[in-house]
This record gives C-alpha cells, structure tokens and sequence, in this order.
C-alpha cells in the first residue's frame, strides 16, 4: 500500500516515547514531516495485518547494516519506505518485500556561485544534470520537469535496494527521463527484478520502485497500481484525529 498526505502538527498518540523525544530535537517543518511518516507507516502496517496502530513499531537499521537508517517494521513482514518534500509526505508498505518510494517538490535550488577556477555547475539544477548518466538524458536535452522525473526514479531505486545516493551514477542506468520508467542495467542487483513505476502525487512528480519477480512487472498495470488517476480518501480512515489532513494518494501495491 502506499499513501501520500500534506504534514500533520508534529507529535502524535501513535508516536513511541523515543520518537517523541527525537522531535525536540528537530526544526518544525522536519518534526511534521517525522511525525507524518511514521504516523502513515503505522497505519500501513496496522492495515495489512490487522494490529492497532498504535502497537506498531517503526525502526531504524543500526550503523554498520547495510540499510542502516532506513526505517523498517521490526515486528511485521515487508518493506517500508518514505519520502517527503513541499510539505507533502508519500509512504509505502510492501508486505512482500523491498520498496522505494520519492516525491520532489523541486529539483532546482538556489544559485551557487562557480568555483573560483570558473569550472563546475553554476546551480544545483546544473549539478543534478551533471551526476546523472548521460543515457537518462532527454534527446531534446533535460528541463526541469525531466530533471525531477529522473531524480524520483532514482531515488526509489537506490531506497528499494537499501543504499544511500551512489556516489558512481553509473552503477545505476534507468530509462531516459522522458521515457517509460524502467531499469536498464544495475551493478547492485539484476535489472529485470526491479520494477519501476512513475507516481502522480497530488501534481508532484513521484516514483516507486520494488524487487520484483519478472521483467514484466515493470508497468503500472502489472502492479495493481493505477498511477494517473490516484484514490482520495478521508485522512480519518486512516490517522483518527487527522480529518484535516490531506490524503493525496492511496492505492495498492500488489505483485
């Protein structure tokens, strides 16, 4: 299952007393989003297997695991992941196994001033361009649109696979960002067990990647997953106390 929603006030009943405690120690906008996926992910969880929310715990591997910091259900089968940005935050639970979800508000930032040689990208749009393989790039060149469609993928991918942004991109090849998603070759696991889908979060590029037994489950239909025409439903279905909320996104996720 997966779900998306604009942030809820930081602090929550379903929160465990360590999480609670991490809050303090972060700036507003971070707490909600903290607070937001571990919120959803409890409610994923507790609605594949029938536990009360709150008895739900949602961890973090330890240093020296190979996912270390990623979050995962230590008492429920499956794979968890989330992403957040522009105050709107996207949730996947996968009883099954691995996968990787992103959202990006934006891609390009601010303006950084060039190195002192004169060399070097002069904005991060630019420095997003640069990292990525050139064969993910349009034939008509990259925008920005097609910038944030590559950065999702990416994302999804490198979270389905339980490591952090590959520092040598080319480890990793997807589609061009223009084309439908698929993984064309990957060092880290064979490229026809991953499965790859674009996601339309509420207007936001997204994407969502999972192991996947076949190569033919590379297309949204193969999924389960109707990604362009997304399900609203009522914040209080799944959070109580969050009728407020805005629930963006909420579709199965089957193989």
């Amino acid at each position: 299952m997966i779900v998306a929603a604009r942030t809820l006030a930081p602090g929550h009943a379903w929160l465990s007393p360590g999480e609670r405690a991490r809050l303090e120690r972060m700036r507003p906008a971070r707490a909600a989003e903290f607070t937001t996926g571990r919120v959803l992910a409890r409610a994923l969880v507790a609605a594949a297997t029938g536990r009360a929310p709150g008895d739900v715990t949602i961890a973090v591997h330890p240093p020296g695991d190979p996912r270390a910091g990623m979050p995962w259900a230590p008492d429920a089968a499956g794979g968890i992941s989330i992403a957040h940005s522009g105050g709107v935050v996207l949730v996947a639970y996968r009883p099954e196994g691995d996968v990787g979800v992103d959202v990006e508000a934006r891609v390009e930032g601010a303006p950084r001033p060039a190195l002192a040689a004169g060399t070097g990208p002069a904005t991060a749009l630019d420095a997003v361009a640069d990292y990525l393989p050139a064969a993910e790039r349009p034939p008509t060149g990259w925008t920005s649109a097609t910038l944030a469609t590559a950065w999702v993928r990416r994302e999804a991918v490198v979270k389905c696979l339980g490591v952090g942004l590959i520092p040598a991109p080319e480890l990793l090849t997807l589609a061009p960002a223009d084309a439908p998603p698929a993984v064309v070759a990957c060092a880290l696991a064979p490229a026809a067990q991953l499965a790859l889908v674009d996601l339309d979060v509420g207007g936001l590029p997204g994407a969502l990647a999972m192991r996947a037994g076949a190569s033919r489950l590379t297309r949204a239909e193969g999924l389960g997953i109707h990604s362009s025409v997304p399900e609203v439903v009522a914040a209080g279905d799944l959070v109580p106390g969050a009728e407020g909320v805005d629930i963006r996104l909420s579709i199965p996720v089957r193989v």
